[in-house]
């Protein structure tokens, strides 16, 4: 059994090996960086678990799904087999057939699902959450500000 390896982590703010002021603004700014970066490299990892949970339900439900589609099919087959045996012996006594053929409208397979398509829509709802957001905070801050001139006003 293989497993597969933990790849390293990047923890470290200077790889060069020199000395480096630790209290520098140049310094403090990088170690801001760096704990953004590693929040959203956590972030992502936990958006592409939760990707990866959906699909795997999603592949699920398409297997379900294809194999009802799969059932029809069979059962149709024998419908036909056991109507093309009735029109042969109607055939053989020299008689008129007037059965229809069996047919039935089956919907045709989908596509399955796949893990990139989940992700991107991951992906595409939080840069829409973040834009609401953003929008949402804009409205607020316009709100507040409204308020405190009608307090202005009130005081005069």
């Amino acid at each position: 059994m293989k497993e597969k390896k933990k790849g390293k982590k990047n923890t470290k703010l200077m790889g060069d090996g020199l000395p480096r002021m630790l209290s520098g603004d140049g310094f403090y700014e990088q170690v801001v960086k760096f704990t953004e970066w590693q929040q959203q490299q956590v972030e992502e990892a936990g958006r592409k678990a939760d990707a990866r949970t959906a699909w795997k339900e999603a592949v699920k439900e398409w297997e379900a799904k294809n194999a009802e589609i799969d059932a029809a099919k069979e059962e149709l087959k024998t419908e036909v087999a056991a109507w093309t045996k009735m029109k042969n012996a109607a055939r053989a006594k020299k008689t008129r057939f007037s059965i229809p053929k069996p047919q039935r409208d089956i919907e045709k397979k989908a596509p399955k699902p796949t893990l990139k398509s989940f992700i991107a829509a991951a992906k595409k709802s939080l840069e829409q959450e973040n834009v609401h957001g953003d929008d949402e905070a804009e409205l607020s801050d316009g709100e507040s500000d409204r308020e405190s001139d009608e307090d202005d006003e009130d005081d005069d």
